[in-house]
């Protein structure tokens, strides 16, 4: 859906109890580089249990609006329909060791300019998951031919990436 449409934003709503097994699904949706909006919900449970999450400081280094929500009382829902009316994407972008983003800076220059995501299809074919590309390919004006020069540089890229690593 996030390559295919393009949403007037992403709405991930977080257990801020687990927090942090949330934020990794943050991380994948911020290299889909769409509007963003992060709703931190049980933010009462997670305060009865001795958990404080900063939302202020939190929204600054995603660089995106985060709002902490109660959903059975209605708490901060108006926040979050306002954040809602003007969602930027998420610019915190996760980097990796060296090789790996070298690797995904080549494959993204080889992609096709009018793919949406270059950066999570890239991330996506170093990890053997062509699915997205090809999802990205059915939806794009690009030639099979030209993505076939492409897609053998690229697995080039990801053969000699893969021989680094375990």
């Amino acid at each position: 859906m996030l390559l295919e449409a393009a949403p007037w934003a992403v709405l991930q709503v977080a257990d801020t109890k687990n927090l942090r097994r949330a934020l990794l699904l943050t991380f994948q949706l911020a290299e889909y580089e769409k509007p963003f909006v992060l709703a931190l919900n049980r933010a009462d449970e997670a305060k009865a249990l001795g958990i404080a999450v900063d939302a202020r400081r939190l929204a600054q280094i995603l660089g995106a609006e985060v709002v902490p929500t109660v959903a059975t009382n209605g708490q901060g829902l108006d926040d979050l329909r306002l954040s809602l009316k003007a969602p930027r994407p998420v610019s915190y972008c996760p980097r990796y060791e060296g090789e790996i983003e070298t690797a995904v800076s080549q494959i993204c220059q080889l992609l096709p300019e009018d793919w949406p995501g270059k950066r999570a299809i890239a991330l996506s074919l170093l990890a053997g998951d062509r699915d997205p590309a090809n999802h990205a390919l059915a939806h794009s004006h690009t030639s099979p031919l030209a993505w076939q020069s492409s897609l053998e540089q690229i697995e080039t890229i990801v053969a000699t990436t893969a021989s680094r690593y375990d």
